[in-house]
């Protein structure tokens, strides 16, 4: 492989990483800020860039979005739990912002790591491959499961 191949790689890593995390700056977001690019920047890059560490990275940048998506929806319920004038019509726009993304986070990433472990079954990879791809999946879907069932994923704003 020519050294330019590798940094034109590098630098395209790099600008999908930052696009994942540049509109995840803000926890609860605003009007001025990007929508979420996470499932666009995967879909990309798995369209353009055939590279082998590639795909594991950002599957790592997806998992990092769900810790922070947790991270906002702990913040938020403390911070309402904290004061109970704060539960009201002004929290709207932020909860709205959260069911949103953590549907697009936790679909975007059991469908990514079913896509992961398809691709590590049918290459007939080594058994830790296989049970790790297994593993992701079963924890994507638990994820889900449980954004589902704490209604994390909902579409109205009762409390």
């Amino acid at each position: 492989m020519r050294p330019s191949s590798l940094i034109r790689t590098a630098l395209a890593t790099a600008a999908l990483v930052l696009a994942i995390l540049v509109t995840r700056v803000e926890h609860f977001g605003t009007a001025f800020s990007a929508p979420d690019a996470t499932l666009a920047v995967l879909f990309l890059a798995g369209m353009w860039i055939r590279r082998a560490w590639l795909f594991p990275t950002l599957l790592g940048v997806a998992a990092l979005a769900s810790v922070l998506i947790a991270y906002a929806w702990f913040s938020l319920l403390s911070m309402m739990i904290a004061d109970y004038t704060t539960i009201s019509s002004a929290f709207d726009g932020r909860i709205w912002f959260l069911h949103i993304a953590t549907l697009v986070i936790c679909v975007g990433a059991a469908l990514i790591a079913i896509w992961n472990a398809w691709l590590t079954w049918r290459q007939k990879r080594h058994w830790v491959a296989r049970g790790w791809s297994g593993l992701l999946v079963i924890a994507c879907l638990t994820t889900l499961w449980v954004a589902l069932t704490f209604k994390l994923i909902a579409f109205n704003v009762n409390y």
